[in-house]
């Protein structure tokens, strides 16, 4: 080994250990967000799942949903990953004005315990599961049967917290189970 090829290799190896680790990211969703925006903060915060579903693909990604939000006839697949040490969170969040008005996970600040849990609805209204007769796997139920859920998680590395999953055609959750630890559910009603 040449000088040059051990200079080169010893300051690949100083860069690297200097590198600040990457910080995940935290996308937003609220009910009246904007598909065409960023999501990254409650200004510029997306208005599906559908767009959660297109766009997170970075390990770690958290998704927050706002306090009071509905999300109609919709489904959350949490198909990116975590790691052990940057779990995935899919949560609520609001804005709390206590801290100027940032966005603030539902479980976290001064109104915490005044917080509406954002909903994930499906297809079956209080109507139809009284009378117990509904049709499952009909064109256009959300979810399309009663083996699918609202939301979905097929990676390991995962909390869901702080959610109202409401009136599905399927499941409310499933977890795949691929691997040890495929997630962490709490506060979900």
């Amino acid at each position: 080994m040449n000088r040059t090829s051990i200079h080169s290799a010893v300051l690949a190896v100083f860069c690297a250990l200097i590198t600040p680790p990457a910080v995940a990211v935290t996308y937003y969703v609220k009910a009246d967000g904007d598909d065409a925006r960023d999501g990254l903060t409650d200004a510029t915060a997306w208005r599906t799942l559908g767009q959660v579903n297109e766009a997170v693909i970075e390990t770690g990604a958290d998704v927050m949903l706002k306090s009071g939000s509905s999300f109609h006839q919709q489904t959350l697949t949490i198909d990116w990953p975590g790691s052990p040490s940057d779990r995935v969170v899919v949560g609520c969040y609001y804005l709390d004005p206590a801290a100027g008005n940032r966005e603030t996970p539902c479980h976290q600040g001064a109104s915490a315990g005044n917080v509406e849990l954002p909903e994930i609805n499906g297809t079956l209204e209080s109507d139809c599961r009284a009378a117990a007769n509904c049709a499952y796997d009909v064109a256009g139920a959300v979810p399309r049967s009663h083996y699918d859920a609202l939301v979905r998680i097929s990676r390991s590395h995962v909390t869901v917290q702080d959610l109202r999953l409401r009136d599905s055609a399927g499941r409310g959750l499933t977890a795949d189970g691929r691997s040890a630890d495929s997630g962490v559910i709490s506060s979900v009603t």
